[in-house]
């Protein structure tokens, strides 16, 4: 349902992918929290690099940024963009959920 009506929250990857233009193979936002990979944009380009950590029995998201060309964004970055702050939540419990939920 979020791709058929996007929120105001998918103007922060607008935002992130306008760093792009094509010299890095990742672009990635950083907080205070650290970077954020799952709100990150990839190319195609980090499929090896990918399928390397996997066999190597990686499994932390970030193991393969060693390998590919990287472009950190930093918060302050894309901080003027709309309701940023409620875009990089941790939601790992029923609280937390609840919490954001209350927040949106």
């Amino acid at each position: 349902d979020n791709l058929r009506h996007p929120s105001k929250r998918h103007i922060c990857c607008k935002g992130c992918s306008r760093f792009g233009k094509g010299e890095a193979d990742a672009i990635v936002p950083r907080t205070d929290n650290g970077t954020e990979p799952l709100f990150a944009f990839y190319s195609k380009r980090c499929l090896p690099a990918i399928e390397r950590v996997l066999r190597d029995g990686e499994r932390k998201v970030t193991s393969f940024f060693p390998y590919i060309s990287l472009k950190v964004v930093s918060y302050l970055e894309i901080s003027h963009l709309d309701e940023v702050d409620k875009t990089f939540v941790n939601v790992n419990t029923e609280r937390e959920l609840k919490g954001a939920e209350r927040g949106l």
